[in-house]
C-alpha cells in the first residue's frame, strides 16, 4: 500500500504521519482537553525517531548499492562484448544499467533531502512546543 505524504510524494512504507500532531497544536489560548503537551512532545519525538531510522534505512540501502555498482564494474573492467558467464555486455545496456543507477542515486539524496527537512522542521516544532509548555509552567 502506498501513503499520500504532505508533500505529495508517495511512500511504500507506512508512516504515522503528523496529521494528528498538528490537529492537536495549540491556537493561541485554545486547547483541545486530554492532549497535554508532554504527549504532544512525545508524539513528535516519536515522528523525527522515525524519521531517522529510514533515513538509516535509506542510507544502507545506498552504500549496498554503491557496493553493487563497485563489484559489477570489476567484473566489467575488461571492456564491452567480454562475457562474464552468459551475460554479454553491449554498449546499450551499459548505458540503460549506468543510467538506472544514476536515477537511483539521484532518487535515494532525493529522499535523504526529503527526510532532512522533515527533521529540521520537526525539531522546529518540537522546539517552539518546548517554549509553549515552559510559558505555561
Amino acid at each position: 500500500f502506498f501513503f499520500q505524504a504532505e508533500d505529495g510524494i508517495r511512500d511504500a512504507q507506512e508512516s504515522r504521519g503528523l496529521g494528528d500532531v498538528y490537529k492537536r497544536q495549540v491556537h493561541g489560548d485554545v486547547k483541545e482537553p486530554g492532549v497535554s503537551n508532554k504527549e504532544i512532545r512525545e508524539e513528535l519525538a516519536k515522528a523525527i525517531d522515525e524519521a531517522e531510522k529510514q533515513l538509516e534505512e535509506l542510507n544502507l540501502v545506498n552504500l549496498q548499492y554503491q557496493e553493487k555498482i563497485i563489484l559489477w564494474r570489476r567484473r566489467h573492467e575488461t571492456g564491452f562484448g567480454d562475457k562474464q558467464g552468459d551475460v554479454t555486455m553491449n554498449p546499450h545496456k551499459y548505458l540503460n544499467t549506468l543510467a538506472h543507477v544514476h536515477q537511483i542515486g539521484l532518487e535515494l539524496q532525493q529522499t535523504k533531502e526529503r527526510y532532512s527537512k522533515m527533521t529540521a522542521e520537526l525539531e522546529k516544532n518540537l522546539k517552539e512546543k518546548k517554549r509553549k509548555c515552559n510559558e505555561i509552567k
